[in-house]
């Protein structure tokens, strides 16, 4: 879109250019915004992002919508009831100069703070992954019998792990045994360790049309 000064819309509108009133208002309605969002950062610079932390930069791209009460209780709904989701880390044995993604299927359950924990065994490759390098991301959203999954809200989160003491394992096994009850007959093995997910940031899809960047104050 052109660059155009408030002086430019007045002129157009004083030489006859514009010569009807619909004209007038289809003009002035779509660039006055934009002539006053510009005098504002002229005079008062970049207001800060929230967002912009972590290497995270969000843009005013209009397919996100403005976090509501309603994408906070979605976000908030699907880690609750997630029950499995889609584990993304950095490889292991892979050089720090040439990282490649791993993604791998996990068991999850609610901590007591609503976030994720995980149940992971020592043997498996994204244990490796999260002891070599904390960063990960994390995708939930159990998909229905019926439908096309991608109409279906799902939540990505992005942040580390946090491998939970040992001192906490009673009642880490109590929760997880509550969502997970077939997990009677390995949660004791002395190779699987309960994770916490600690989120810097989320992106949740609800849907067509319905997609939100979120902070971590949002999903608790």
């Amino acid at each position: 879109m052109p660059r155009v000064t408030g002086k430019q819309v007045g002129a157009l509108c004083a030489n006859g250019s514009l010569r009807t009133k619909a004209k007038r208002s289809c003009v002035i309605s779509r660039f006055l915004p934009l002539c006053i969002s510009r005098a504002a950062r002229q005079t008062f610079g970049e207001v800060p992002n929230p967002s912009q932390k972590a290497g995270f930069v969000t843009t005013s791209d209009p397919a996100i919508r403005p976090t509501d009460t309603e994408a906070r209780s979605l976000a908030r709904s699907l880690l609750a009831g997630s029950r499995h989701g889609a584990l993304a880390t950095l490889h292991p044995h892979k050089s720090p100069d040439q990282p490649t993604p791993l993604v791998t299927r996990v068991a999850v359950a609610p901590a007591e703070n609503g976030l994720p924990m995980l149940l992971i065994s020592a043997l498996s490759l994204h244990a490796k992954a999260l002891q070599a390098n904390p960063v990960l991301s994390l995708l939930l959203g159990d998909i229905a019998a019926k439908g096309d999954a991608l109409t279906h809200p799902r939540l990505t989160l992005i942040g580390q792990a946090r491998f939970l003491d040992e001192a906490q394992r009673p009642l880490l096994r109590q929760r997880w045994l509550h969502h997970h009850p077939k997990a009677l007959v390995y949660v004791d093995l002395p190779d699987f360790a309960f994770v916490a997910v600690d989120p810097e940031r989320a992106m949740l899809n609800g849907g067509f049309g319905r997609a939100y960047h979120l902070e971590p104050f949002d999903l608790t």
